[in-house]
């Protein structure tokens, strides 16, 4: 879409060009993407508060790494026993990774990782006003789990932007 203003006190005549991504399809997307662009304009000029979220949701997809973790502690863990196959395979497995100093590699980049998603979880409840309980629940389920758990605070922050672009409009 081109756009083409004057800027006060001037009468030069400028243009800009204002790319669609993803491209719209039809019509009807037209007026909802306007309005979302509207909205992120006045929250950056700080003419809008943020919507405040004050609810903690978790869904099932919040707890799909949960299984990775559980193996991770399992064959960091697992100490060899005659007789026992289940127990023989977390050995197994922590020698063909290259041993417990590969294992604990693993566990220190995991964490550290987590630990930044759970910062980044930190600053966007402190941008929509969490309340320390609800705040504190988010970051924990996002160190605990990572990427799943901000990903449905992000979920749940684009949900209340969109209705309060609804009401207002």
């Amino acid at each position: 879409m081109s756009l083409s203003y004057v800027v006060k006190g001037s009468k030069e005549k400028k243009a800009v060009i204002v790319p669609f991504e993803p491209p719209l399809s039809n019509y009807e997307e037209v007026r909802p993407r306007l309005l979302a662009m509207k909205l992120d304009a006045e929250e950056a000029l700080g003419m809008v508060k943020r919507p405040k979220i004050t609810t903690f949701e978790m869904s099932v997809d919040t707890f799909a790494m949960l299984p990775l973790i559980v193996l991770l502690i399992f064959v960091a863990y697992a100490e060899p026993k005659p007789y026992s196959t289940i127990y023989n395979i977390g050995p197994w497995l922590r020698n063909a990774v290259g041993g417990i100093t590969v294992i604990r590699w693993i566990c220190i980049l995991a964490s550290s990782i987590h630990a930044l998603e759970a910062a980044y979880v930190f600053v966007l409840c402190r941008r929509h006003s969490t309340g320390l309980v609800v705040g504190a629940k988010w970051v924990a389920i996002t160190f605990s789990m990572g990427y799943p758990g901000w990903a449905r605070l992000r979920r749940l922050i684009q949900k209340a932007r969109i209705e309060s672009i609804t009401k207002i409009h």
